[in-house]
């Protein structure tokens, strides 16, 4: 049930339980990145407890990709843990899924997949 609640502050971030807890607990990030915070109430601590049973299952599904780290968020549907197996390159440009796609086409960038991500993350992605 918990669960459910952080799912409905996510997808409904208007709603005026998401109001009011963004104000006070997580006001410049999404519910699903909120800190637990200092001298949080037993509501907020029971909530925030139940954000990894969200993480765990669940899956971006990728329009733009601009709000999408290829390297934390989950979005390989196929994957195990939906997450790029491939360790992410040091002081790389590469952060959003966005910037994996060719700007005018929307097609994904073919030769910068091949040069980023291990073959098993490449027919993932493809």
């Amino acid at each position: 049930m918990l669960a459910k609640q952080i799912w409905r502050m996510h997808i409904r971030p208007n709603s005026l339980l998401a109001r009011c807890y963004k104000v006070k607990y997580f006001p410049t990030v999404d519910v699903l990145k909120a800190p637990i915070g200092c001298n949080p109430s037993y509501a907020w601590r029971s909530l925030h407890s139940s954000i990894n049973v969200i993480l765990k299952g669940s899956c971006w599904r990728i329009a733009r990709g601009n709000k999408v780290n290829i390297w934390s968020d989950n979005w390989l549907p196929f994957q195990p843990n939906y997450k790029v197996m491939t360790q992410g390159p040091e002081n790389s440009y590469l952060n959003l899924v966005s910037d994996l796609l060719d700007v005018d086409s929307l097609q994904w960038n073919k030769d910068l997949l091949d040069t980023t991500f291990y073959p098993i993350n490449k027919v993932n992605i493809e």
